[in-house]
């Protein structure tokens, strides 16, 4: 269960790196005139030589946390995506299950009101949480793992592109029943032309190529996890 911090709501997933956060959060929101006040309140200030003490000692401290930090990015930037997933993530559907059973009709309007691509992203990351069997590192630009019979691994740019074909194919099935539904909009020579504007969105480019890559590009801004934030043993 997420840890959150009383003072800035962030959730924290592991408890230490919550009481990391905790103290230097509590010290950053405090305000002004609070500090000014506990200050002018406290009778055991420092004198010269022991702040002096102090500074030196926090200086160490600092630079000890940036070498730690150095050779932490060094090895996120060796880190093998595949095998932290599968040492770290275990969802409990297939990829290729998952996908198949999203409901688009809520982002219907969506097409309609702005365009497909940011429809099938919406819809996309409403079904994407930390058991969700699709994931992007934000150190590797684009790139896409999923989960299927027990284990991970990047999926071909053949198989994203089917991914996204399916979703946007939801679409269309879900415009055909949303018109059967209002038939006035092919009825009435009144609604012809909010007709023909939905269904030109409802199918979106005809650069299937292209509209794909948008909807990748969009979609792994949204997901991509911060390496910085995982744990490495």
């Amino acid at each position: 269960m997420p840890i959150k911090c009383p003072h800035c709501s962030r959730n924290f997933i592991r408890k230490h790196n919550f009481d990391k956060h905790l103290e230097s959060c509590k010290f950053t929101i405090t305000k002004e005139c609070d500090l000014t006040t506990d200050l002018e309140d406290r009778i055991d200030i420092p004198n010269y030589k022991d702040l002096y003490n102090f500074v030196m000692n926090l200086s160490l401290r600092v630079k000890k946390l940036e070498n730690d930090n150095y050779n932490l990015k060094g090895k996120l930037l060796k880190l093998q995506p595949i095998e932290w997933l599968n040492e770290n993530k275990k969802p409990t559907i297939n990829f290729d299950i998952w996908y198949k059973s999203f409901n688009v009709s809520e982002f219907l309007s969506t097409v309609f009101t702005v365009d497909l691509n940011t429809a099938v992203v919406s819809c996309l990351c409403s079904n994407i949480n930390d058991e969700s069997p699709i994931f992007s590192f934000d150190n590797k630009k684009n790139q896409f793992y999923i989960f299927n019979n027990d284990d991970w691994y990047n999926i071909s740019t053949d198989s994203l592109d089917l991914f996204i074909n399916h979703i946007a194919n939801l679409f269309i099935v879900e415009f055909n029943t949303f018109v059967d539904n209002n038939d006035y909009l092919i009825s009435n020579p009144k609604y012809i032309d909010q007709y023909i504007s939905y269904q030109n969105k409802i199918y979106g480019s005809t650069n299937l190529i292209s509209r794909n890559q948008k909807i990748k590009t969009s979609l792994y801004e949204k997901i991509k996890a911060n390496v910085s934030s995982i744990q490495i043993s």
